[in-house]
Formats: structure tokens, sequence, C-alpha cells
């Protein structure tokens, strides 16, 4: 499971600076090429510090720290991920469901 966490990110960035290198590009198609391997890489990166965490946790050397965070950011990185499978099988993947009632 791990492997194949580590290797989707990056062959995403493999194939994508492949394409940049390889083709000509509008503004508007460099800027969205450019950003899907940055987007990998930081989940590649994600994957690596989550590793040297757990490596942390099980030499007893993990220090925990407070930090302001985005749940909402957290929930829609995850649905990112998981958007494309969930279509894939018909499944809608999205933080708002459309017979949801806002909040009063």
């Amino acid at each position: 499971m791990m492997s194949h966490e580590i290797r989707t990110p990056m062959d995403g960035v493999i194939a994508w600076t492949s394409l940049l290198l390889d083709s000509p590009l509008g503004r508007r198609a460099a800027r969205i090429r450019r950003d899907h391997p940055r987007q990998a890489a930081r989940r590649l990166l994600t994957i690596i510090n989550d590793i040297l965490g757990l490596s942390k946790i099980e030499s007893a050397k993990l220090e925990m720290a407070r930090m302001d965070f985005s749940l909402r950011e957290c929930v829609e990185g995850a649905l990112d991920l998981l958007a494309p499978r969930a279509a894939e099988k018909r499944i809608d993947c999205s933080t708002s469901s459309p017979t949801a009632s806002p909040p009063t």
C-alpha cells in the first residue's frame, strides 16, 4: 500500500514534466501543466513526511506541536485525491450535498 501511495504522485510528476518538455504550450495550458506536477510533488512530500513521522514515533522521538490549520482545506484536499476514482464508479464526491440545508 505504501509503495503505491509513493509511486502515484511520483508518476504524476514524471508524466506532467514530460508533457511540459515535449510540447509547445499556450499560457493557460502551460499553467495547468505546471500546476499538476507541483501538486503531485506536494502530495509525495506529505507522504514522505508522514513516513518520517512514523519512524519518529517508533523511536519515541516525536514531539507534538500545536498549529492552526483549515479543516475545509484538509477535507477538500482529501476529496481531490478521491474524486477521480469516485467519478469512475459514478459516486458523487464533493464537500457539499445538493439536498443539504445551510446552517442556521
